[in-house]
């Protein structure tokens, strides 16, 4: 491949083509561009799962970062990774369970389906009973692929739940179970006390990475061996020593009359697993002495938690691919450490992608990131096309459920008024289920994501958490709309609805970036007849302007004669009706300042575009 000339001449020329992310020295290379076709997870299926009644979301091949708002599934789509491939330690914490069967699902049975792509020979030939046609599985470029099913059937009350039924490919049970056991996963959960984790005393993390860097077991041998002889010397110490007098002198006069007794202190066999066991997490600044992992920060704690299982991936390489699934990794972290844990994870997986065994047959060791989150700051920091977007989608109660007993779901049916009917005879009409959007399944042109990677910045990808969305050319139409919507809401004749509709609105038209508090603060000054008269700047804070100094280099001006009061003040806009103002003077005229009138508690409120003069 030709390389590119210039300050990243070590940076191929297929990246150039791509414009930056943020900066013009970070390139977005797409997972094909820098890792080439490897195997990993291509698409997850779900069917009759949870809230995912029919999702068919493609992943990406290094990081897919999960985007969505509250209750728009993604645990739930975690949760079917999860059942769908074993945990790299053996220890399994997530069981099917009936209520993971939407009540909705034919046949009372939950399907999930993983379909893997970018095989080569050796691994075609270890998952050969499950190799598909491109046919079956279109939209996941070239090469061969494998597909591994499995399904869940709800018991019928009193009768105890059957095990899930596996399938590879298109046959109908799964003769090699052992084949779909080299894609493992490791799970991150949302709520992880990363300071307990670490202070833990079973060691087994750090006894893999301890293992790994010894390397084969004659080199841990080895190993046990040297420490052992640190603790037989320590056993020879004299304080130890008089300790090991002071219980004698009591023990020989005790067993002088039968069977004199005599003890000895002696350490227990070092073994890697006691080493480990013995070994204790600490941490502190760059610079200071390391200090228990209790006196850290959590944020920073979390990162070294997230650290050690990258290093723990890395040293075992128990598996041909691993899923890192990791939920909420915003958790205790600042936008900057945010957007560092994001672009290291990348590095990973890409690093792993690398990888090679050392002896034939051996795991790969290759990493796939799966990330969830509703944190603004990683949807922006990561390219569109590695984004997949959960929506929360309002589904009609089909047919033959019509009839059936009432799902659990906050939801009502709004086919008439809530007080129209009895809570106990109204039955929901409708379901809340996740539709899942892939970005890069989306037709765009060229250049389209370029530009969308410019623009969904840290404030405007709050979007992609949203329910509904307006976009407004320019300042009189982000004033213009929230009046307009007070007039709809306040038209609405039920008090309860009326209400309920002013508490939605109030959360929709606030602006992606902060909520604002105060009221909005409006500029006007009065200029010379040289100049037009505008608000000089929106400001979330009361009162709050900026003087604006002008140099040149022009002779002064021919000073004119003074005015009447009457005609020395010309304004664009007169001071809104009810609202409080000031006068203020300056070199460049009179300005008066004041705050727009808050709407009632319960009409949405009017926030002030940001950055704009």
């Amino acid at each position: 491949m030709a390389t590119a000339t210039g300050p990243h001449s070590d940076v191929p020329s297929t990246y150039s083509k791509r414009p930056p992310r943020r900066f013009l020295h970070q390139y977005s290379p797409t997972p094909a561009e820098e890792m080439g076709e490897k195997l990993y997870l291509g698409r997850i299926r779900a069917k009759g799962f949870k809230s995912l009644l029919d999702a068919d979301v493609p992943l990406r091949q290094g990081v897919t970062v999960v985007v969505g708002e509250n209750n728009a599934g993604k645990s739930n789509f975690v949760d079917a990774l999860r059942l769908l491939t074993d945990p790299l330690d053996g220890r399994r914490t997530r069981w099917w369970d009936p209520d993971d069967v939407h009540p909705w699902a034919e046949s009372t049975s939950a399907q999930l389906s993983a379909v893997y792509t970018g095989l080569e020979d050796v691994e075609a030939a270890t998952h050969l009973q499950a190799l598909v046609p491109q046919g079956d599985e279109p939209g996941l470029g070239e090469g061969l692929r494998a597909r591994y099913s499995v399904a869940f059937t709800r018991p019928a009350e009193g009768e105890r739940a059957q095990r899930p039924v596996w399938s590879a490919g298109r046959m109908l049970d799964d003769p090699e179970p052992e084949a779909r056991r080299t894609v493992r996963h490791v799970y991150l959960p949302p709520m992880r006390n990363a300071q307990q984790e670490l202070a833990s005393s079973s060691g087994n993390r750090l006894r893999l990475i301890l293992a790994a860097e010894l390397g084969g077991e004659k080199a841990v041998k080895a190993f046990e061996e040297e420490q052992a002889k640190h603790f037989r010397n320590l056993e020879k110490h004299d304080k130890i020593q008089k300790v090991r007098g002071r219980i004698n002198d009591p023990l020989a006069q005790l067993t002088a009359g039968a069977h004199p007794q005599h003890m000895g202190l002696s350490f227990a066999d070092p073994t890697l697993v006691s080493i480990a066991r013995a070994l204790r997490t600490r941490m502190s600044d760059e610079g200071l002495h390391v200090e228990d992992i209790a006196r850290s920060g959590l944020g920073y704690a979390n990162l070294l938690y997230i650290a050690t299982v990258l290093a723990e991936l890395e040293a075992a390489r128990g598996a041909d691919l691993t899923l890192f699934l990791v939920e909420e990794p915003e958790a205790h972290l600042h936008p900057q450490l945010q957007n560092l844990l994001l672009d290291h994870l990348k590095a990973r997986a890409l690093q792993s992608q690398k990888n090679t065994p050392e002896i034939e047959g051996a795991p790969l060791g290759r990493i796939q990131v799966i990330i969830t989150t509703h944190s603004p700051v990683l949807a922006a920091a990561t390219t569109v096309e590695d984004l997949v977007v959960l929506k929360r989608r309002r589904t009609a109660t089909p047919a033959a459920f019509t009839n059936a007993e009432p799902i659990t779901d906050e939801a009502t049916s709004q086919d008439e008024p809530a007080d129209s009917v009895s809570p106990a005879v109204a039955k929901p009409t409708f379901a809340f289920t996740t539709a899942a959007v892939p970005i890069a399944s989306i037709p765009f042109t060229e250049h389209e994501p370029a530009k969308l990677d410019r623009y969904l910045d840290i404030t405007k990808s709050a979007m992609l958490f949203g329910t509904r969305v307006i976009l407004v050319e320019g300042l009189a139409e982000a004033l213009l709309l929230p009046a307009l919507a007070r007039l709809v809401l306040n038209a609405i004749p039920n008090d309860t609805d009326r209400a309920r509709a002013h508490a939605s609105s109030e959360a929709a038209a606030s602006w992606p970036s902060t909520a604002w508090t105060s009221p909005p603060t409006y500029v006007l000054c009065s200029l010379t007849s040289t100049e037009h008269a505008s608000p000089t700047r929106w400001s979330s804070s009361p009162t709050r302007t900026r003087e604006r100094r002008r140099t040149t280099t022009r002779p002064p001006r021919k000073t004119s004669p003074p005015r009447p009061p009457q005609q020395q003040t010309k304004t664009a806009r007169t001071t809104p009706k009810g609202s409080a103002s000031t006068g203020l003077s300056s070199s460049a005229g009179t300005c008066r300042t004041g705050t727009y009138p808050r709407a009632p508690s319960t009409s949405p409120r009017v926030n002030p575009p940001s950055n704009r003069n």
